[in-house]
């Protein structure tokens, strides 16, 4: 696919991970509703990129700590393997108190314990369903809003695109956070202010909407499916996944450097065990 100039979703916090969000579909596909539609991009991960079932001792492997990642996302340029990335249960037990405390610095309550519980489920629920490594989205997660279940939501006016949720996604719906922050509003006009307890149904879309797509963008299952029929392969097809869904755009295209904002870098580190990311 060719390299393609796509919408600015507008300005978001460093916390929360870049500047844009997923890609959005292609002009004569979007819609204008702006409710819970059947996804436009209702994609599993197909080929060999494809997870199918949950083990959460993948690797036994204890990490390779924490480095920043330059180049192409191949292991020739230094970037892990999947062999190399840990397990699950590793990146979620290294990183379970942070992810619960994770609400505090946007001033909202932490995640509570029936929450990490269902977030947990969650991750698990989407990537069971949708062939995408688990170890992946939770990576995603942790660079997009560090498991906040009530993150706020990124994105302005300006733009008229919003990206809610715990994958930050294109246009997205789900939400546990419809509070005014900075100047950026909740897309739907909802006046739910901060939800607490997050609903377990909300969890799970939030997460579906960034690992499958909305009505208007594309999710990480059709990125790492056209990453990998773009020639990447291993790894490599995630990491270049990750570039996209953060830049907004099919670029840099395979073989090209992933050093935008060090996003693709940072979901390398929290993959094979890294607490807090080096910067690059």
């Amino acid at each position: 696919m060719s390299a393609i100039a796509l919408l600015v979703a507008g300005a978001s916090l460093a916390l929360a991970g870049g500047v844009n969000r997923s890609l959005p579909l292609p002009p004569g596909s979007r819609t204008t509703h702006k409710g819970p539609t059947p996804l436009a991009t209702d994609t599993a991960v197909t080929g060999t990129a494809a997870v199918y079932g949950i083990n959460d001792n993948e690797n036994s492997n204890g990490g390779l700590g924490c480095r920043a990642y330059y180049g192409d996302g191949t292991s020739n340029d230094g970037w892990p393997t999947t062999s190399q990335w840990v397990s699950f249960n590793y990146i979620w037990q290294v990183n379970y108190n942070n992810i619960q405390n994770s609400c505090s610095q946007y001033g909202v309550p932490n995640n509570s314990d029936d929450e990490m519980n269902d977030l947990y489920n969650a991750i698990n629920n989407v990537a069971n369903q949708y062939n995408v490594d688990h170890r992946y989205i939770l990576a995603e997660i942790l660079t997009e809003s560090s498991g906040c279940v009530r993150i706020i939501t990124t994105g302005g006016p300006s733009t008229g695109i919003w990206n809610p949720g715990l994958l930050q996604d294109y246009d997205g719906y789900y939400t546990c956070n419809c509070e005014t922050v900075n100047g950026v509003y909740n897309e739907y006009g909802e006046t739910c202010g901060v939800v607490t307890p997050c609903p377990a149904d909300t969890i799970q879309n939030m997460i579906r909407e960034g690992a499958v797509g909305t009505s208007n963008g594309y999710g990480l299952a059709s990125l790492i499916n056209f990453a990998e029929g773009q020639g990447a392969s291993d790894a490599q097809t995630f990491y270049v996944a990750s570039e996209w869904y953060n830049q907004g755009a099919y670029e840099p295209n395979v073989g090209g450097s992933l050093g935008a904002n060090c996003y693709a870098s940072n979901v390398a580190q929290w993959i094979t065990g890294c607490t807090a990311p080096a910067a690059c």
